[in-house]
């Protein structure tokens, strides 16, 4: 009789814990719409954002290519500085990581 109360009260927990799972699950969704709700998609084309930004939007993949290399820290570094030229003097990121002596 111990041993149908014991699992009867285990089953019990399990599904006030899953109860309040779905609840923490729905609320979550609900926020996650209510979040993407006012969401547009931009009709400008990734090759049109690339340009725009003299392609400094591909900065984050080029740190993780260079870092195997010439570490984290070094890769960060050069990639920055590269970022900060092309900005001013309105180049391409590529030819500023290029031109870039480390």
């Amino acid at each position: 009789m111990a041993d149908e109360h014991e699992a009867g009260s285990v089953v019990g927990r399990a599904m006030e814990t899953l109860s309040a799972l779905l609840r923490l699950a729905g609320g979550a969704i609900a926020n996650t719409r209510e979040t993407v709700a006012g969401l547009e998609v931009g009709h400008r084309g990734h090759g049109q954002d690339l340009e725009l930004t003299g392609g400094i939007l591909l900065s984050e993949r080029v740190v993780l290519a260079l870092a195997p290399k010439s570490g984290r820290a070094e890769a960060t570094r050069a990639v920055r500085e590269a970022a900060v030229r092309c900005q001013a003097s309105g180049g391409a990121f590529i030819d500023e990581l290029l031109d870039d002596p480390t």
